[in-house]
Parts: C-alpha cells; structure tokens; sequence
C-alpha cells in the first residue's frame, strides 16, 4: 500500500513539473517574440 501511495505521489509530481516546463517553455517563447518586435 505504501509502494502504490509513493508511485501516485511521484506520477502527480512528474504532471507538475511537467506543466511547470510547459509556462517556462511559454514565458521564453513570448518573451522572445516581445524581445522581435520591438528591435
């Protein structure tokens, strides 16, 4: 019962950190067509 809590708890934390890389992926890519448009 322990494993199966520990494996849910790491597969939640992978869906974070995936969604985290997913804004900053997002945030650079706006911020490098920000940083295009005004030069």
């Amino acid at each position: 019962m322990i494993i199966m809590k520990q494996i849910k708890r790491r597969k939640t934390e992978q869906r974070v950190a995936d969604k985290a890389y997913m804004l900053t992926v997002c945030m650079v890519k706006a911020s490098f067509a920000l940083t295009k448009m005004w030069t």
